[in-house]
């Protein structure tokens, strides 16, 4: 019972957000990261604007998308456990 305590505890707040801020809080800095190091990278060794950066483009937004999607999976395991531990603590009431 102690871990459904400890989950609920973390998850409240997370639930109250909604998804949207927190896809916002996780994708937000990656894809910055990426965008930034994209850029970086690309105009030290020469190859902005060519086919090699846009195509480096092309696979940070695959990646960014494929994150995103893990990252709502999760969202929707931990609101599915949520929602049951809290409909099994309404039944036991």
């Amino acid at each position: 019972m102690k871990n459904h305590d400890i989950f609920l505890s973390k998850w409240k707040s997370n639930h109250e957000k909604g998804f949207f801020l927190y896809l916002v809080k996780y994708i937000l800095p990656i894809s910055m990261l990426l965008g930034f190091s994209c850029i970086f990278f690309s105009y030290i060794n020469g190859t902005i604007y060519t086919n090699d950066f846009y195509n480096l483009i092309k696979y940070n937004i695959f990646f960014i998308i494929f994150f995103t999607l893990l990252i709502l999976l999760s969202w929707f395991k931990s609101e599915k456990r949520y929602k049951k531990i809290l409909d099994d603590n309404d039944n036991n009431i």
